[in-house]
């Protein structure tokens, strides 16, 4: 689920970034639809239009070892919990390694 997307963000990260800065993009299929501050931000405004599930939220950073965030079902970390019926236990950290 979302290896495209992730893939996409990968294969372009640089000229992401040189686009994008350090903005959080949000990425469907192989196109960013939307660039915010933060991650909530990103989510809240995204899942206005897309399924949960169906879009990244990438931090665009043009390090390749910055690590990587991904998320799964209806999830968000614990420090920015905006909505009371977000499942936190979810959230997973990985790198990118």
């Amino acid at each position: 689920m979302l290896e495209n997307e992730f893939e996409y963000y990968r294969d372009h990260q640089i000229k992401l970034f040189e686009k994008y800065g350090r903005k959080y993009i949000v990425i469907v299929g192989q196109e960013v639809i939307g660039y915010y501050d933060s991650e909530i931000e990103a989510y809240i405004e995204t899942k206005k239009t897309h399924s949960v599930g169906t879009f990244l939220i990438q931090l665009c950073s043009d390090d390749p070892d910055e690590g990587v965030r991904i998320f799964h079902f209806r999830v968000f970390p614990l420090s920015s919990l905006a909505e009371p019926d977000i499942d936190e236990t979810n959230y997973i950290y990985g790198s990118s390694s």
